[in-house]
């Protein structure tokens, strides 16, 4: 029993063009329907009816080709309507409304299909098949071209929908194309360099690997396809308008302080806003209508969701000063383009902070460093090799020991684990001897030698094997033990060992 369905609608714009001229106009006989959009000058097809695309015409064809081969082929003259993205979307919101009377959770999917929650509802008519049986009948009493899916996970029907092809199997799901998993067009070109081309073979990739090369997009993608880390749930309501606020002056405004006065009412207005409807903006696009130039447009993506007003002024209050208003400002205006869930939080009474709020004052740090400086001069520091393992600890009995649950305190006011030397070297050879309980370790590089009083690790990292370095490299020697241990003069260093040899590769200095 399935609870999820999805319906594409191939030719959504078309057919309704050709709903419209039976209803209004009357004509029992439609002609061929091409919607078309204009690029400067030139005409091309943005869409065509089922009749259109098996005389091969295709979307970004001229339009004057397009209507060639209708004249070739003695299907008519067509019906050419300009394309209308927001009257499409309207009337995509108006059938979901109508399917109601199957499930009370429906929703939109952008730009050409529906998706249902049919949970508690599928006994109703018989089972998920019957169900989509009588969706898709229904469908075709409207004159409308619908392909309907079922399967235990939204993200399953909807590529089953897309790339099932006309026997649609939940069974052989896994042989569907990448493109069944709904990647970004850079995640997707990059699982195909590696030869990535099924759903099955991304599914069957190490989980560390995969997030460490493509990041944590693919995952989630994965995990919506499995059902493990489901789509979000359906919400039945309207959709709301989009957060956004303005000013319109009565003439040219020159002076900055009146410029900035207005935009912090503005954030004050956003802030509210965006505490009604518990989000938090991550990025806000600001525009302010210039006389005689062109229009200044900024946009700030914040490091967190965020609707703390103070901040924001702070932020755009650094941006505004270098902006030239001597020639008059018109109108000004926010809008909200992306945001988040964001609750409230508890005030902080005690005298110390909880960790989110050291958190948030990083982020607010960094969001104040791209105002000012700009993103393009930010970079967050990544490491090549990926981490497998990683624990901490000092050998028992030695003289770093301090007792169970304790560590010294000069291990405990050092680094991090995942932090890295500040100084590093190339891997140098050297003799290494960990220390024991009741007795010290050893380290000697060429004629020197230390007493090692700590040893902390191992932490294994493995060099990644999509790289080209790591293809060159056996699996064994790909992978390192990573080890931070303290010599006698009190000097930290980062060493590892690689088969049955030691390196030094960095200390802290």
């Amino acid at each position: 029993m399935y609870t999820d369905l999805s319906i594409f609608l191939p030719s959504w714009p078309t057919d309704l063009e050709a709903r419209r001229l039976r209803r209004r106009e009357g004509e029992r006989t439609v002609p061929p329907i091409l919607i078309e959009r204009r690029v400067g000058e030139r005409r091309i097809v943005a869409d065509a009816c089922i009749r259109c695309r098996r005389l091969g015409i295709r979307s970004g064809m001229v339009l004057a080709e397009a209507t060639g081969l209708l004249d070739a082929s003695d299907a008519g003259t067509p019906r050419v309507r300009e394309a209308a993205p927001e009257r499409d979307t309207a009337a995509l919101q108006a059938l979901a409304i109508w399917m109601r009377r199957f499930t009370p959770l429906v929703g939109t999917d952008p730009p050409d299909g529906l998706r249902l929650d049919v949970r508690g509802c599928t006994h109703l008519f018989g089972g998920s098949e019957r169900l989509a049986g009588s969706i898709r009948s229904s469908l075709q009493g409207l004159h409308v071209s619908a392909v309907v899916a079922a399967a235990p996970a939204a993200a399953m029907a909807w590529g089953l929908a897309r790339f099932g092809g006309p026997q649609i199997d939940v069974r052989r799901a896994g042989a569907l194309p990448l493109a069944a998993l709904r990647l970004s067009a850079e995640d997707h070109q990059a699982l195909g360099e590696v030869g990535i081309e099924t759903v099955s073979q991304a599914i069957d990739l190490p989980r560390v690997e995969l997030a460490a090369r493509f990041g944590e997009a693919v995952l989630r993608r994965i995990d919506a396809w499995t059902g493990d880390d489901p789509e979000p749930p359906i919400d039945g309501r309207p959709p709301e308008r989009g957060i956004e606020v303005s000013r319109v002056f009565d003439g040219p405004v020159r002076d900055l302080e009146a410029i900035q006065l207005v935009m912090s009412q503005l954030l004050d207005e956003l802030a509210a806003m965006l505490a009604d409807r518990q989000r938090g903006a991550e990025r806000i696009e600001a525009c302010m209508h210039r006389c005689d130039r062109p229009d200044w447009r900024w946009a700030m993506d914040a490091t967190r969701p965020t609707r703390d007003a103070s901040h924001l002024k702070t932020i755009f209050r650094e941006r505004l000063e270098r902006v030239d208003v001597a020639c008059g400002v018109e109108s000004v205006a926010l809008h909200v383009a992306r945001d988040a869930s964001l609750r409230g939080a508890q005030h902080v009474v005690w005298d110390v902070a909880p960790e989110s709020a050291c958190r948030t004052g990083l982020g607010a740090l960094v969001d104040r460093l791209q105002a000012r400086c700009g993103a393009v001069h930010m970079r967050r520091e990544v490491d090549a090799y990926v981490v497998r393992s990683g624990c901490d600890g000092v050998a028992p009995g030695s003289p770093g020991d301090t007792g169970p649950g304790t560590r010294p305190d000069d291990v405990a006011s050092s680094t991090h684990w995942r932090d890295r030397p500040t100084k590093l070297v190339s891997p140098v050879r050297i003799d290494v001897r960990l220390p024991e309980p009741g007795s010290h370790g050893l380290l000697r590089r060429q004629r020197h030698c230390w007493r090692v009083v700590v040893a902390a690790g191992p932490e294994r990292l493995d060099l990644p094997w999509w790289t080209e370095a790591g293809r060159r490299m056996e699996p064994v020697t790909r992978t390192r033990d990573y080890w931070r241990v303290l010599r006698e003069d009190g000097q930290w260093v980062w060493i590892y060992r690689c088969v049955d040899d030691w390196f030094l590769q960095g200390a802290w200095v």
